[in-house]
């Protein structure tokens, strides 16, 4: 993939271009199944026209995606869950939208995804997650189920395998989540500065989100093993930050300031 085309895929991130989004998303799907593209489809429209409708119906639109014949529900006692390339889509599309929206809003679509992903083994938690884009939505994910937690390791094996920024660029077109891949890039243990380098320069608005992202965990999870162990929190925080690019730490810790993800706190625990 040549620079010049990352360069057009950033723009139309940044640019908000959600219909590309969305198409993006339901490549996933291909002609697999029409009734569950479709519906994926009405969900995304709804999603454009009235968030706050769209995220109230989350649960129903998963209903139709999960029980879309007779049988649907048999293979999913002998598979042990749905098939995630059908139902994260709808997470995706909650994604889009994810930053934009009111903390209130937001903190309420959390409950949705979250709502759908505890009724599923952690297993299959996680292979949903791992296919979660937004950053900000995975990380509110994660600070409130660490189980969940799926790590970055394909991403990881690319930056092994293509430790030069030509060869890695061609594989950014075939990531199953911008968070997972961008996880990856930051942690300076394996990935070169050419690489972070021009992935910052080539993504900006991704890596924005990413910080936000990243200023979640690292707060959250320094907090909750302050509570468990006893240490200090400010001593984790700082070993959190340490497995990443440490270019990046000051925005981190600004972001930080802000608060911005959702902790619902352990009334809400799983």
């Amino acid at each position: 993939m040549e620079e010049a085309e990352i360069i057009n895929f950033q723009e139309k991130i940044r640019e908000k271009k959600q219909k590309e989004i969305f198409k993006d998303i339901t490549s996933t799907l291909g002609a697999i199944n029409d009734y569950v593209n479709e519906t994926v489809s009405d969900y995304y429209e709804l999603m454009l026209k009235d968030p706050n409708t769209a995220i109230k119906k989350f649960q129903e639109y998963m209903y139709k995606i999960r029980h879309y014949n007779s049988e649907s529900v048999f293979v999913e006692s002998i598979a042990g869950g749905p098939n995630q390339d059908w139902t994260t889509p709808l997470i995706n599309i909650i994604g889009i939208m994810y930053p934009s929206l009111e903390k209130e809003v937001r903190k309420e679509s959390l409950l949705e995804c979250l709502g759908f992903l505890d009724t599923l083994n952690y297993v299959y938690a996680q292979n949903h997650v791992e296919l979660v884009n937004e950053p900000q939505l995975v990380s509110d994910i994660i600070i409130n189920r660490s189980f969940y937690w799926c790590g970055a390791a394909e991403y990881v094996e690319w930056l092994k395998k293509n430790p030069e920024w030509k060869t890695f660029s061609e594989l950014i077109p075939n990531t199953k989540s911008e968070f997972w891949l961008s996880l990856a890039v930051v942690d300076p243990k394996y990935s070169p500065l050419e690489i972070r380098t021009n992935f910052y320069k080539v993504f900006p608005d991704l890596m924005n989100r990413t910080k936000y992202a990243l200023a979640a965990i690292a707060y959250n999870f320094a907090q909750g093993r302050s509570k468990q162990e006893g240490g200090n929190a400010e001593d984790y925080l700082n070993e959190n930050l340490s497995h990443w690019d440490p270019t990046l730490h000051s925005d981190i810790l600004e972001k930080i300031k802000e608060e911005n993800w959702i902790n619902l706190g352990d009334r809400y625990s799983a």
